[in-house]
């Protein structure tokens, strides 16, 4: 089964009378560096009568000055007619990433090439070795990326970022904003990690759920979050109001609970930034967890519906969502990179204040943090 990504976008270049059949479809993009070359990686599936079901997967990619002379040299090398009406990743890799790709992005977009909701990635090392590797991944298991994506959104791992997240954020007083980490597992083999897909017997790696977050400022990558700092981002991420919260070192009397996991039903946040006597933001923050009872009585092996349990429960939940916040925090205080938006916060809500401010980059470090976090467990 080959994955087809669903995005509509401008097509390329185009011939009024070719049939689709005789096209070759873009589903990803990748682009590296390699000191002044752009290399363009992209993934086809390209129509043919000698498999079966008529298609096949190929990776090719080319280098070029900039993404002109890039996009005809892949043109030459298919054979075929390209068509990126399909293309709904874009994978960056590390090398171009920390010397900043928004020049690549902005041609693509404004020629109308790719959607301004295509889904950007990054990962450590070369993106062309990372598609060789995905390749081999989707010809394999009979999944693809896009399962992942949407796997590791569902489940709150991370935030989902766009070209147009990216832009937009990039050009927000705080300049700063994160991109999602893609990447094998390297000691395992088989369907996408953690959703029970897939055997041990592929020769494919496995293709790992999406847990960890870029630091991108000004354009240019900058650092990289840990799994519990990218939980803590994903909290500020309005749209990310669904998924799996699982509740740890849950203590209850003497006794503990090492998880329950629950699904998140609904979450609210909000930010309210205060330039008074010291800059101050107060995060308010609500959730509603539901108990995954089979789960959650097999794995704490108690009555999970207890009122002093649940009771336990909130509180913990409490005391992570604190903890990942602050973690989130802390590293992007580290990285001298506001991607928690508290800059952008100051100046929509302090408007006067915040013009006649010192140097606004120090917000990021001096700002107070004040919480109302409430969950509640049904």
């Amino acid at each position: 089964m080959l994955i087809v990504f669903a995005c509509l976008v401008f097509v390329f270049p185009a011939r009024d009378n070719a049939s689709i059949d005789d096209k070759a479809l873009v589903s990803v993009m990748a682009l590296d560096a390699k000191g002044e070359e752009l290399i363009m990686t992209i993934e086809l599936i390209v129509a043919t009568q000698k498999k079966e079901g008529g298609a096949e997967l190929l990776t090719i990619n080319s280098t070029g000055a900039d993404c002109p002379e890039a996009l005809a040299n892949l043109a030459k090398m298919s054979g075929t007619e390209m068509e990126l009406s399909h293309c709904g990743v874009m994978i960056i890799g590390e090398q171009l990433s920390k010397k900043g790709f928004s020049e690549h992005l902005d041609y693509l977009l404004s020629a109308g090439y790719i959607s301004p909701q295509i889904t950007l990635l990054t990962c450590d090392g070369e993106a062309t070795e990372f598609m060789e590797k995905l390749n081999e991944f989707s010809m394999v298991n009979g999944s693809g990326l896009n399962d992942v994506i949407n796997f590791s959104d569902k489940s709150a791992f991370v935030k989902v970022t766009s070209a147009l997240n990216f832009l937009s954020e990039t050009n927000l007083p705080s300049s700063s904003c994160t991109v999602p980490i893609v990447a094998f597992d390297g000691k395992a083999f088989g369907g996408i990690s953690g959703n029970g897909d897939g055997g041990g017997n592929s020769k494919a790696p496995m293709l790992a759920p999406i847990e960890r977050a870029a630091l991108f400022k000004n354009g240019v990558r900058v650092g990289k979050l840990s799994e519990e700092a990218t939980k803590g981002i994903t909290v500020f991420d309005k749209k990310s109001d669904s998924g799996f919260f699982e509740i740890s070192d849950i203590v209850l009397d003497e006794e503990k609970i090492d998880s329950v996991p629950t699904e998140i039903r609904n979450k609210s946040f909000s930010l309210k930034a205060d330039l008074g006597d010291a800059p101050t933001v107060t995060i308010e923050v609500g959730f509603v967890l539901e108990t995954q009872t089979r789960a959650a009585v097999a794995r704490a092996d108690k009555d999970i519906n207890d009122a002093k349990i649940k009771k336990a429960m909130q509180k913990r939940a409490e005391e992570m969502v604190k903890e990942r916040i602050e973690r989130a925090l802390t590293e992007c205080r580290s990285f001298d990179c506001d991607a928690l938006g508290l800059q952008n916060a100051f100046y929509k809500q302090s408007g006067k204040q915040y013009k006649f401010y010192g140097n606004k980059e120090d917000l990021l470090h001096n700002v107070q943090i004040k919480y109302k976090i409430n969950t509640k467990i049904v």
